[in-house]
């Protein structure tokens, strides 16, 4: 697009008349020609143009694709500043009318937008609306590469409600939702910490096999229960068995091989443990 041409195109985004732009600066005439590239305008010209259009002189100079980082910066201040106070519809209005179009930034921040508004009209009961919304916040997820799973679990919870308020499961894929969870918000650490995994299924298997060693504790199975706590130290080398985990071990099974009689390796592990412990304070 010429500069004639990008002028011509912000004054209508404005409704502006020619006349209006023209001002008292320049004549409504020489800025017909200016904007079918009949008349090539000087720079004091040009940024005349540009403040009575609101745009940065640049932006009328800008490559061919390079417009948008110059409407981002006049908006994103005034888009941030409705998000700050929670006016997610507003934001979305604002960003639709004068932007429309993203880069990673700005798609979560609208992702995030029109999740907020979508559970604002659910919790109204408005469910097309919701329907509308979410569907929206899904669409705007995919254009960032920032983490959007806290979006997609919620979106994956509540599209099936306001789509199908009559008979949601129909609608709910648990497993998918599951798996936006976990990723989300750290499913297997919540379940594994507080012990509240009854038909819970981890992805970490170390951790349900923990929380199965320590159940056969409880009940007195103390060699069942070091038999399981020892074949997890056997693959500490394994990833999946964090530092916090093996060292939770390491106190269990001294514990386990002091109820069965064996103060020396009690100790052994014990002295792992503190080890571990003085490690993670250094």
């Amino acid at each position: 697009m010429e500069l004639g041409e990008r002028i011509r195109a912000r004054r209508r985004e404005l409704h502006m008349t020619q006349a209006e732009l023209a001002g008292d600066q320049i004549t409504r005439n020489m800025l017909s020609q200016i904007e079918k590239g009949k008349a090539t305008p000087s720079l004091p010209t040009v940024t005349y143009l540009a403040e009575r259009l609101g745009m940065p002189v640049g932006y009328f100079f800008c490559e061919e694709g390079e417009e948008f980082f110059f409407r981002k910066q006049l908006y994103f201040s005034r888009l941030s500043a409705l998000y700050r106070v929670g006016s997610y519809a507003d934001c979305l209005s604002l960003f639709e009318k004068e932007l429309g179009e993203c880069d990673d930034e700005l798609g979560l921040m609208m992702a995030h937008a029109a999740f907020e508004c979508g559970k604002t009209a659910f919790r109204n009961g408005a469910m097309t609306t919701a329907t509308a919304y979410f569907s929206g916040a899904l669409v705007y997820a995919d254009e960032t590469v920032y983490p959007t799973d806290h979006i997609r679990a919620g979106v994956a919870l509540l599209l099936p409600i306001a789509s199908n308020v009559q008979a949601p499961l129909l609608e709910f894929n648990h497993p998918a939702y599951v798996d936006r969870m976990r990723r989300a918000v750290c499913l297997d650490e919540y379940h594994y910490l507080t012990g509240e995994a009854e038909g819970y299924v981890f992805e970490n298997p170390h951790y349900a096999t923990h929380l199965a060693a320590r159940a056969k504790m409880k009940t007195d199975h103390f060699p069942e229960a070091l038999s399981m706590l020892t074949g997890i130290e056997e693959q500490k080398g394994d990833e999946a068995i964090t530092a916090f985990l093996l060292f939770r071990v390491y106190g269990d099974m001294e514990i386990c091989h002091r109820e069965n009689g064996n103060y020396e390796e009690a100790y052994r592990y014990s002295t792992k443990r503190m080890s571990m412990l003085a490690a993670f304070r250094s």
